[in-house]
């Protein structure tokens, strides 16, 4: 007979174990906004199961035909399936991608009928993720599984641009390279690859108009990019839910434009140790000439809304240094930052003319530059100056504490290991304040970007440097505000860069011992 102690000891782990079971929560990333779960499982098979949908999106289509391939990675006996099959309703059919686009949906997982709903396509590939999230494959059984049954989750996120700068420029990356990290974008439910296509260092977009440019400022013939590159990454973004808003970073950062034709660059030989201080000539009619013409080619293979013009750190001493420049501004009576703010008006008025949305650093802001109703500030120094950005009015991103090169990311915030700053990231917040007041006119935040400069990352490492970090930015501008602990985050951050090795992409561990089997190579 069983003693009563043993019998209590039984009764106690019986009552632990069911605890535990009924509370089972499946781990997804970003967080949703709700989450509800049971305490079942359920088993899905490649076989039985399949997907259900009226709509006629090319690109839901072709979304489920790449879903099926992640979630079904692991070749399994046939077995019935506990989910016969997911159904998705979408609102519209409308395949538009812009800024705004309604990303919100619901999705009911249970064996008397599953559900994926959304208002748009775009919201449809994000319920599409986090279905493929609830998914694991199960060794013991040699099945694919989905734990805390049944699940209903209702989501939308926190900001409509929540973004990764890539710079291919100071490196250059093959298509290859940049179309998988936007399906690591696409993972992290992030919606925007900021293409800083050309910087002092390079000029590697083609252009019919100038030629030069890819003849006389690229790295090598074949480290360029076509206008077939372009539409090809483009519509590789949009098959993902990813726009691709390209950046011409001018007037500054401009070495490049002046190997391809010498008379659009500042001549200032004290300067030219250091190709990032040349910055465009803004006195010469033909440099607005040259501009109007690329943004006119920039407008035909870029349909996003927004172009991204840059406008950081020019080094006004050159421009006083050119004798040119120089006495065109005695002449006017105005100093160097009166000629920015003449060449911001003027580059606006061209911008406007290919009907886009201008997005420029927080220097044209911080040089009292006059900006048209609309025009986005992006915050690189502090989450402060995106506050003063957006109390003045303009709508404003915030990257200042997510600059994945940066080896103290946020001043003062130390780590030994710095794979850890993903917590430093995890923990900025653009709506932060210092002393933990509101923020004035917080509703013209968009959201924000982690950036990648090139110095020293090119194909061979970024997408290590890049992930498992840039999660922390993706959860942090998806999820609730509520949704601060990095503790917390720990467990569904260590499931998710194990889930993104598995689909291919170079995503580091961020803490021992997290081993991630059934890894396939890219």
């Amino acid at each position: 007979a069983i003693s009563r102690a043993m019998r209590a000891l039984f009764l106690s782990l019986l009552l632990v174990s069911l605890f535990v079971r009924a509370f089972t929560v499946p781990s997804v990333w970003p967080q949703p906004r709700s989450l509800l779960s049971g305490s079942e499982q359920m088993s899905i098979s490649a076989v039985t199961f399949h997907f259900k949908t009226a709509s006629r999106s090319g690109i839901l289509h072709r979304a489920i035909k790449r879903y099926e391939d992640i979630i079904f990675c692991v070749a399994t006996p046939g077995h019935s399936s506990d989910l016969p099959y997911l159904t998705i309703k979408v609102g519209t059919d409308d395949e538009t991608l812009q800024l705004g686009v309604d990303e919100s949906y619901s999705l009911q997982v249970n064996a008397n009928g599953s559900m994926l709903q959304a208002p748009t396509v775009y919201g449809a590939l994000r319920g599409l993720e986090t279905f493929s999230q609830l998914i694991h494959y199960d060794r013991a059984s040699h099945r694919h599984v989905i734990e805390g049954c049944p699940i209903a989750i209702t989501d939308q996120p926190r900001y409509p641009w929540r973004g990764l700068l890539l710079d291919t420029a100071r490196h250059y990356y093959p298509v290859k390279a940049i179309k998988h990290m936007i399906d690591a974008l696409s993972y992290n439910k992030m919606n925007t690859l900021h293409w800083h296509l050309v910087d002092a260092q390079s000029f590697p977009m083609e252009s019919k108009r100038f030629p030069e440019f890819t003849r006389r400022a690229t790295y090598a013939p074949e480290a360029k990019y076509t206008f077939a590159d372009l539409h090809d990454i483009v519509r590789y973004g949009q098959d993902r839910g990813v726009r691709v808003v390209p950046e011409l970073d001018i007037p500054g950062h401009a070495y490049a434009w002046g190997l391809a034709y010498p008379e659009l660059t500042a001549k200032c030989p004290s300067y030219e140790h250091n190709v990032n201080n040349i910055p465009l000539n803004p006195t010469r009619n033909h440099t607005y000439a040259v501009l109007q013409g690329l943004l006119s080619e920039l407008s035909a293979h870029f349909p996003d809304a927004c172009v991204h013009t840059g406008g950081d750190e020019i080094v006004f001493g050159c421009w006083l240094e050119d004798d040119a420049i120089s006495s065109y501004m005695q002449q006017k009576g105005i100093e160097p930052e009166g000629l920015l703010q003449e060449f911001e008006s003027k580059l606006q008025s061209l911008v406007a003319q290919q009907h886009r949305r201008m997005v420029v650093w927080e220097e044209v802001y911080k040089h009292h530059c006059a900006l048209r109703p609309g025009t986005i500030v992006q915050a690189w120094r502090s989450t402060k100056m995106l506050h003063s950005i957006v109390k003045a009015g303009h709508y404003g991103l915030l990257s200042a504490p997510w600059y994945l090169g940066k080896q103290v990311p946020v001043k003062h915030s130390y780590h030994y290991e710095w794979v850890d700053t993903w917590k430093d990231f995890y923990h900025a917040d653009p709506e932060e304040t210092a002393g933990g007041g509101t923020v004035d006119n917080a509703h013209l935040i968009l959201g924000g970007e982690a950036c990648m400069w090139s110095e020293q990352v090119d194909e061979s490492n970024v997408e290590s440097r890049v992930w498992p970090r840039a999660c922390a930015v993706a959860e942090r501008l998806w999820s609730a505000k509520s949704v601060k602990s990095a503790e917390e985050a720990t467990p569904r951050l260590t499931d998710q860069t194990c889930r993104l090795k598995r689909r291919g992409i170079r995503s580091g561990p961020i803490k021992p011992g997290n081993y991630c089997p059934i890894v396939q190579a890219p």
